[in-house]
């Protein structure tokens, strides 16, 4: 634990001299510290999926299984694939963390992860006319999911253009959550 202590103070000291040199401003500064006092609170520098990754391949898939596959299979499509293909979706989600009100997406951006959320709450809203008042807002929890949209244009597209979110998705609290990528799809 105290090279884990060691190395994290490390990654402080280099991220203080990183934004000083990049010259950012003081709340950026301050949302940059926020989120690795978040993460190494989280974490204690230690991630959750990526904790397995040093695993034999057999344990390392079953575990994946068991962590992953229910989340996986409330996605309507997904019900649908094999056994190879959830655990190859398996094997690519990744654990991430956001703090709280960070946008994960944000309207007119790609859409670039399907996001299965672990611990935390989020909202997703949409924009009338991009008037700015909203007209429908959706809260997500523990268990749910967003950002679907990315699966038809991962398994079946050959564009290179990925699909445009018309909605904002922001967190409420501080959240947890497995992510596809669109370059893992």
């Amino acid at each position: 634990m105290a090279a884990k202590i060691k190395e994290e103070r490390e990654k402080r000291k280099n991220r203080e001299v990183w934004m000083s040199q990049s010259m950012l401003p003081e709340h950026l500064r301050i949302r940059i510290r926020r989120y690795g006092e978040y993460k190494w609170k989280k974490t204690k520098g230690v991630g959750g999926i990526e904790l397995i990754n040093d695993l034999p391949k057999d344990l390392r898939r079953d575990i994946k299984q068991h962590l992953c596959w229910g989340l996986l299979r409330r996605v309507s499509v997904v019900g649908t694939f094999d056994a190879i293909l959830l655990d190859a979706m398996c094997d690519r989600l990744k654990t991430v963390h956001y703090t709280e009100h960070s946008y994960i997406v944000q309207e007119g951006d790609p859409i670039d992860v399907l996001l299965f959320i672990k611990r935390g709450k989020l909202i997703s809203m949409s924009a009338y006319d991009g008037s700015g008042i909203f007209f429908s807002c959706i809260h997500h929890k523990a268990g749910d999911f967003c950002g679907k949209e990315i699966l038809p244009w991962g398994l079946e597209s050959q564009s290179s253009f990925q699909p445009i979110s018309t909605i904002i998705v922001m967190t409420l609290t501080e959240v947890e959550a497995y992510v596809l990528t669109a370059h893992d799809l």
